[in-house]
């Protein structure tokens, strides 16, 4: 949301057209960009035709990265891949809920690669100060207010 304000109070109406930037067109923006962009030494970056690879938790056929000499994303096959099969990527090692949150999928459980929890923060100095820590000795990301 607070993007989205950013950029209506600091674009030119006439560049929002005659409806403005309506909010829900936003977010369906912003989330195709985040499930589908890339990271380059240049920040993130669109890569047509790498977006449309698949994740594969397990035995990806391919791995891209970023070359620094030809300045460019490269992918390169990890294995032999047959003619007509899916080229897949790893998205990386994420949780179900990360993966679901961001791409709208999950795996099966016993190809999850990692865990993930969430708990208030409220909820965690109550149960360390029940432990005997002090809220000091956390070492709670700087994120959560003790």
């Amino acid at each position: 949301a607070a993007v989205h304000r950013l950029l209506v109070e600091g674009v030119p109406p006439d560049l929002l057209g005659p409806a403005g930037l309506d909010m829900g067109l936003f977010l369906q923006a912003r989330l195709c960009l985040l499930t589908r962009e890339f990271g380059t030494p240049h920040d993130s970056a669109l890569v047509p035709v790498l977006d449309f690879c698949n994740h594969a938790a397990t035995a990806p056929g391919a791995h891209q990265t970023w070359d620094l000499a030809e300045d460019a994303m490269v992918v390169r096959a990890l294995r032999p891949i047959a003619a007509g099969e899916e080229v897949c990527i790893s998205y990386g090692p994420l949780a179900n809920p990360l993966l679901f949150r961001t791409y709208g999928f999950t795996v099966p459980p016993a190809e999850e690669a990692a865990w993930t929890c969430s708990f208030r923060g409220e909820e965690v100095i109550e149960v360390a100060t029940q432990l005997g820590a002090a809220p000091g000795e956390l070492g709670l990301s700087p994120l959560v207010e003790v």
